[in-house]
């Protein structure tokens, strides 16, 4: 299968880059309760200048404040024009590089059946990122 890349890889280590360095704003907290589904992502949706990002920063402060590390809360600002046409094989490639650079929060399950299935499907990496674990672990163990 043919790359489908359409922004340079350096460009997009550069983004990465700075999503990881910046600083978290202190934001309000407000009183809203989002039902959370393990292994499953959170999708945020709304009208313009509504406080998605806002939201979003809140959220990853109280991930850390109730002591996850900061390399596994993953936001990236992509409303840069020099990020013009960027794909799903683009936005596919920061989560591959991100779970590059920080194989420490890879899944921790030990099964055989696991380890297998991941070398067959994705050789580059040697894990999923951690929303994965729990919904693709073959072996469906808690650790995962």
């Amino acid at each position: 299968m043919a790359d489908q890349s359409t922004i340079s890889r350096d460009r997009l280590r550069e983004k990465l880059t700075e999503s990881m360095n910046a600083p978290i704003p202190v934001r309000t907290a407000r009183d809203v309760r989002v039902p959370g589904i393990p292994g499953k992502a959170l999708a945020v949706v709304g009208v313009r200048r509504g406080g998605k990002t806002s939201f979003l920063q809140r959220r990853m402060a109280d991930q850390l404040a109730a002591g996850r590390s900061r390399e596994s809360q993953l936001l990236l600002e992509l409303e840069d024009e020099r990020l013009a046409g960027m794909s799903a094989a683009d936005l596919g490639w920061i989560v591959d590089e991100h779970t590059r650079r920080y194989r420490h929060l890879a899944c921790p399950c030990t099964s055989t059946k696991c380890r297998s299935s991941r070398v067959g499907k994705r050789s580059s990496i040697d894990c999923w990122p951690p929303a994965m674990w729990r919904s693709r672990c073959p072996a469906r163990r808690p650790s995962c």
